[in-house]
């Protein structure tokens, strides 16, 4: 982690960039872990990287985006140093280690799918497909996210506009399959996450912010 908090500050100090850190804890079953979300902007307020750390996993994540919140390149630093890259070329997606591939359509990725909504919420854009990769099993799925209204939730004392969205499987009931997410109204800060990270029965996963920094 050290290494990944130098390369972050050099990204700043070298270019006109905007960092925002954010801190959130997500239960699931008996287990807790905290997630760290370090997002950078250039000088237009384009998205341009994220860099995610998850305590429970002890791994790194570095994601290059596009100005969509699309991801172009997935890089996964694990506790032992072994590392996994993933990148889109146009419609395909590419394992760098394997050379094996997975086709897409012209939809977004979302390595992150909170950096991706987010930058969706931030856009006005109320339904939206996208694709995901699970690094484990590589396979793929295309999910649809829809806003489902706005209202006020309670975090840490605070009352807190949101904008609620609902995430599905392509083509799958939302009967069978469905999380929710909370985005700050204002500017699209990932709030909260509630959700089955997995099939039926998969312990339930509740996310929430805990803090946030700007630089």
């Amino acid at each position: 982690m050290k290494t990944l908090t130098i390369l972050c500050v050099l990204m700043v100090l070298s270019q006109e960039i905007t960092a925002q850190t954010c801190w959130y804890q997500s239960t699931t079953g008996q287990n807790t872990s905290i997630l760290v979300y370090e997002t950078y902007r250039n000088k237009e307020g384009e998205l341009i990287d994220l860099f995610y750390h998850d305590s429970l996993s002890a791994e790194n994540h570095h994601f290059e985006l596009a100005a969509d919140g699309s991801t172009r390149e997935w890089l996964i630093t694990h506790s032992d140093g072994t590392q996994r890259r993933f990148v889109r070329e146009e419609d395909t997606l590419v394992v760098n280690e394997s050379g094996e591939t997975r086709a897409f359509d012209s939809a977004p990725w979302f390595g992150s799918i909170e950096t991706g909504l987010s930058e969706m919420t931030r856009r006005g854009i109320t339904d939206l497909d996208f694709w995901i990769l699970d690094p484990d099993n590589l396979e793929v799925r295309k999910l649809s996210a829809r806003v489902r209204g706005d209202e006020i939730i309670e975090l840490n004392g605070e009352s807190i506009e949101v904008l609620r969205i609902r995430v599905t499987v392509k083509g799958v009931p939302a009967i069978f399959y469905s999380v929710t997410f909370w985005f700050r109204e204002s500017d699209g800060v990932f709030i909260q996450f509630e959700g089955r990270n997995g099939p039926p029965g998969t312990p339930l996963t509740a996310t929430f912010l805990t803090k946030e920094e700007t630089k």
